[in-house]
């Protein structure tokens, strides 16, 4: 691991970003095990995810219009 062979390292894990429509279950779980994850291990979890959402879809002011990609201020 990076931390073992790197101590002063410092590690940050992205959340996975919000769908621009669609259920995003599957994602709001996956974040909370990477969050988990990341506080076992003292890695520093961005969760960028809640930032983003506005009545659980990305908000409007994020996305280039593909669903995929964000934009500057994303």
């Amino acid at each position: 691991m990076i931390q073992s062979q790197s101590p002063n390292t410092k590690i940050f894990i992205n959340g996975i970003f919000p769908l621009r429509k669609g259920d995003d279950t599957k994602i709001k779980q996956v974040n909370a095990k990477l969050e988990a994850l990341c506080k076992v291990n003292s890695i520093v979890f961005i969760d960028n995810y809640t930032d983003m959402v506005d009545d659980n879809a990305l908000k409007s002011g994020y996305h280039t219009g593909d669903s995929l990609h964000l934009n500057y201020d994303g």
